[in-house]
C-alpha cells in the first residue's frame, strides 16, 4: 500500500502510475491510499485504469482518526508492506503499520530548509522520531537529501539512497529528434545531456 496525503498531479503520486505498470509486471498487488480527498481526478483515473485500487479517506490534515482508519483499511486489504510518501503520511503510516505489525518504508521527497519556529521544530522532531522508531527503512531520492536528513536525524541514521528516475521513453522518431536539436541549436554530431 502506498500512503500519501492526497492525490494530485504535482506530488510524488505522479510516479505511482508508472510504478503501477511495473508492479503488475512483477505480480505485485498495489493499492494507493490518500488521506484527504483530491479535487484532481487525473491521477486517480490513471491508477484505476492500471488496475490499482484507490481509496481516499476524506480526512483533514492531521485528523486524529487517520491512524485508526488507515490501520483498518490496511487490515481489510491484507496489506503486507506500507510505503509512505510525505510527512503526514509518514506519521499516520508509521502508526498504522505498527498497530498492524506490518513493515513500513518511508520515502523522503522534499528538503525542508526554511527557518522553523518552535511548532515547526516540534513537528519535524515528531516526524523524525516516527521514522526512526517505526519505519523498517527510510529512502532518500538524492545524495543531497540524504545528507540533509542525516543532519537532522543524526549522521548514523540508516537512509537508503534510491535516486528518482523516469520510465525510459524509448527512441524518438528521427523527425522529432531533428526538431528538438534544431530548437536547442545543437549540431547533429554534438552530444546532448539534459536534466
Amino acid at each position: 500500500a502506498h500512503l500519501i496525503p492526497t492525490l494530485h498531479a504535482d506530488g510524488p503520486e505522479i510516479g505511482l502510475v508508472d510504478l503501477a505498470g511495473a508492479a503488475r509486471q512483477a505480480d505485485i498487488e498495489m493499492i494507493v491510499i490518500g488521506l484527504s480527498v483530491s479535487s484532481d481526478a487525473a491521477e486517480i483515473s490513471a491508477l484505476r485504469r492500471a488496475g490499482v485500487p484507490v481509496a481516499e479517506l476524506d480526512l483533514f490534515p492531521w485528523d486524529p482518526r487517520a491512524v485508526a482508519r488507515t490501520a483498518k483499511l490496511l487490515r481489510e486489504q491484507r496489506v503486507e508492506i506500507v510505503h509512505t510518501h510525505l510527512p503526514q503520511a509518514d506519521v499516520v503510516g508509521a502508526a498504522a503499520a505498527a498497530r498492524n505489525r506490518t513493515p513500513a518504508v518511508s520515502t523522503l521527497h522534499r528538503i525542508h530548509n526554511e527557518p522553523a519556529d518552535r511548532v515547526d521544530r516540534l513537528k519535524r522532531s515528531a516526524k523524525i522520531l516516527a521514522r526512526q522508531r517505526f519505519m523498517t527503512r527510510t529512502i532518500a531520492i538524492s545524495q543531497r537529501q540524504r545528507a540533509w536528513y542525516r543532519s537532522l536525524a543524526g549522521t548514523d541514521t540508516d537512509v537508503l539512497l534510491v535516486p528518482n528516475g523516469v520510465v525510459d521513453p524509448g527512441l524518438p522518431d528521427d523527425g522529432l529528434r531533428a526538431r528538438r536539436r534544431a530548437a536547442l541549436e545543437v549540431a547533429d554530431t554534438d552530444v546532448v545531456a539534459l536534466s
